[in-house]
Order: structure tokens, then sequence, then C-alpha cells
């Protein structure tokens, strides 16, 4: 026979339940205001749809996305305002004087540690949507022959080659899955070549 679980709570002041959680026989989840008008529901193959006023966009949580195709991403993101032009794939550090997130420079300390990737193209002063962790494809700006990937002298680019000379910064910035698709994992560790 199906059945299902509901999951109620009282609210403040009150002692009458209102239900909140429930699990259908087929293992579909909805979680609300129980009257089903503004809620999350969480199919039992995985997917999230919001409905009504409720919003899953303080994450993305797809991290096992197939990127099957140019410009995809996959995984924690966080929208912030940029200090200089950026496109989609651009490793960013944040300048602490302006505020503000610029393209990294492995030249320069200054320009150091990448901490996020530009997921859009904007300009000075723009808010952009950049990725904190996880999984992102660039078929033409990424051209990675290793598994490790690092940040790059060329200002915005990371490269399985780490950088070499004489007071260059060395940060690893995640693992290459691909010659185009990369895991976003930075160490904000980094050293300098002397």
């Amino acid at each position: 026979m199906p059945g299902r679980l509901e999951f109620s709570t009282s609210p403040d002041g009150t002692y009458s339940p209102v239900l909140r959680m429930a699990i259908d026989n087929a293992g579909n989840i909805k979680m609300g205001d129980g009257a089903w008008t503004n809620y999350i529901n969480v199919t039992n193959a995985g997917a999230m749809t919001a409905e009504g006023s409720a919003s899953i966009e303080a994450t993305h949580l797809d991290f096992t996305n197939a990127l099957a195709s140019d410009h995809l991403w996959s995984g924690d993101k966080d929208t912030q305002l940029v200090g200089e032009s950026v496109v989609f794939g651009d490793l960013l550090y944040f300048d602490w004087t302006d505020k503000e997130w610029k393209k990294t420079d492995a030249d320069a300390a200054a320009t150091m540690p990448g901490e996020r990737i530009a997921l859009e193209s904007k300009t000075d002063g723009q808010t952009c949507l950049m990725l904190v962790k996880g999984y992102i494809r660039d078929d033409s700006a990424f051209e990675f022959a290793a598994a490790m990937v690092y940040a790059n002298v060329t200002p915005g680019a990371m490269s399985s080659t780490a950088p070499t000379e004489t007071g260059d910064q060395l940060q690893r910035v995640g693992t290459a899955k691909s010659a185009d698709i990369l895991f976003f994992n930075p160490s904000i560790d980094v050293g300098e070549i002397k």
C-alpha cells in the first residue's frame, strides 16, 4: 500500500502544527509553507525546483554535471563587483584596496591568490557571477596538458605549466579533468619562486 511521511511544526505562539515537509510514496520531497504555494521540490531523481516565492539560488548544488558543451559550469557560485573587464574563465583575486575582484597575474604577489573564476563577461564596476568551487568548461581558453593547474603569468589565465621565473607566484588552482574541463578548488597557499 502506498504511503507518505509528513513532518509538521508549530509556529511561535501556537499549538497547532503546520505541515512543512512531505515525502510521497515515489520518494519525492516537498518542503515549504504547508499550503504548497511556496515550496522546494526534490524529485526521486535528485532534481530541485522552486515553486511560488521559494528559492534555491543560494548555491548551485550540482557538482556532477557532465558539462557537455562549451561555457558550462557546475558548483558553488558567488556574485561580486569586478574592478576591470573580465570574461568567462578568467581567474580572479580580491583587491583589498578597491574592494573589487580583478584578474590574477602570477608575476606579482599583489595580484594573487586566485579565488574565483568569472562565469560571464563584465566591465569595471559591474557585478559578476563567479565560480567559488566546482567544474568549469571553456573550449577556447583552457588548453590543459596535465592534471595540476596553476595561476599563470598571463592576467586571468591558468595553465598546466607552473610559473618558473624568479619572483613568480606559484598557486595550484585545481585539477584538469580534460584539456578543456577544470575542477576548480583553489589553494590559498601561494609560494614565490626564488
